[in-house]
């Protein structure tokens, strides 16, 4: 793993307002009011204390990433536990491959979000686009959900708060290599270019941070939009 040596080399910054205007989403075309699904997951066919169907999952020791209930005894999720300092829990979904404009949905609540919980969109083995939960300086005291950029340069999009849902869309171009991210509907920035450049995406994943322990996330209603 390098992911504990690269969060020590991040820069933390604000978003740019200048990536802020003309939204990825205002790129579609006006006539295309249909969709076609890649992905719809709730996990509410899973089974608690399985691994998710459809999911590649790889686990270290003392990690797991397993279908259990939460909120209530009816609710079924994604759980991610990782007690590991030095590895990693991750939970792959693939699909096929798709250029041009793709939506990923998701919802998120981890009990601390300061461990750096990796939300990634993927192009083979190239993260084209990465989101993360993790302390951003430039707030002091702050636990949010961020982006990275290229040189994993951090930049915040919103304070979240621990034990709580939050829906996060990403609408990503893979022909222009920009995406948009709404936090609960709402944008936060825009028009942002591609962490590593990518003609095409083919996954969502999500890792846990390589040398944070103490880690539970939640992940739930995941839908893959073209």
């Amino acid at each position: 793993m390098v992911i504990s040596a690269c969060k020590k080399s991040m820069q933390q910054n604000e978003p740019d307002p200048a990536t802020e205007a003309a939204p990825v989403s205002k790129s579609k075309s006006p006539d295309a009011v249909s969709s076609t699904t890649l992905v719809t997951d709730n996990f509410s066919t899973g089974t608690s204390g399985n691994s998710p169907s459809g999911w590649t999952v790889t686990n270290a020791s003392s990690t797991s990433a397993l279908v259990r209930y939460y909120p209530n005894s009816t609710n079924l999720v994604l759980k991610f536990t990782d007690e590991n300092t030095a590895g990693s829990t991750q939970a792959k979904k693939a699909f096929t491959a798709q250029s041009g404009i793709v939506t990923v949905q998701f919802k998120i609540n981890e009990a601390d979000m300061n461990k750096y919980t990796h939300y990634i969109i993927k192009s083979g083995t190239t993260w084209a686009i990465e989101l993360a939960t993790l302390h951003n300086g430039s707030t002091s005291g702050a636990n949010q959900i961020n982006y990275i950029s290229v040189g994993n340069v951090i930049h915040g999009l919103q304070v979240l708060s621990p034990n709580t849902w939050y829906t996060i869309k990403v609408v990503a171009n893979a022909t222009t290599n920009k995406f948009d991210v709404y936090v609960n509907g709402i944008l936060k920035a825009s028009n942002i270019d591609f962490k590593y450049r990518a003609n095409f995406l083919d996954a969502f994943q999500v890792l846990t941070g390589g040398s944070y322990t103490g880690v539970v996330a939640y992940l739930d209603d995941v839908l893959i939009t073209k």
